[in-house]
């Protein structure tokens, strides 16, 4: 057991590294940066995301492009986070708990796919209400992934703070007269 906890947590953190290393090159490749892709995902009607895309749709098709593979890295965070909470409450979860870890991928998979399309000058309302929708069962599902990852992320933390001091207290501790 605790074999396998070390094998899901070394899985976790290669994962955790790769998905920062893809949102740093959303963020300082000036080649798929977008000034703030919220907004875009969160436009209240057609014309708002059509204003907001503007002059970015070649930046905004790289950056899609690329949001294929960050979605297939943050998926695997997202199973490697429910696996290492079942292996640390020594639980035996159901199908669905995994399952449940590849909604926001196939939402965010669809809203890439109607973006692009959008994109393709085939804008319709139903297309625009499809990934209105897509994008807020992602997020409203994201959200509790993102928690439990940031607890991992807390938890080896303060277990590496734990472990660091009590290295550095052994070691500068002096010894006897």
């Amino acid at each position: 057991m605790k074999r396998k906890l070390n094998l899901y947590s070394g899985l976790w953190a290669i994962s955790l590294l790769a998905v920062a290393m893809v949102l740093l090159v959303f963020y300082f490749d000036s080649t798929y940066y977008i000034p703030n892709p919220l907004n875009i995902q969160f436009s209240a009607n057609m014309e708002t995301f059509t204003h907001l895309i503007g002059e970015n749709s070649t930046v905004l098709r790289r950056h899609t492009l690329l949001d294929f593979f960050f979605i297939l890295l943050y998926s695997f965070l997202f199973l490697f986070s429910v696996k290492i909470f079942e292996l640390s409450l020594e639980a035996e979860f159901k199908w669905y708990y995994y399952a449940l870890c590849l909604v926001p991928g196939l939402a965010d998979m669809l809203e890439n796919f109607l973006l692009l399309n959008m994109l393709d000058d085939h804008m319709t309302t139903p297309k625009f209400c499809t990934y209105y929708w897509a994008v807020r069962l992602k997020w409203s599902v994201i959200i509790a992934f993102i928690l439990m990852s940031l607890t991992i992320l807390l938890y080896y933390g303060l277990l590496l703070w734990g472990r660091t001091y009590n290295f550095l207290t052994l070691f500068f501790k002096k010894k006897g007269p």
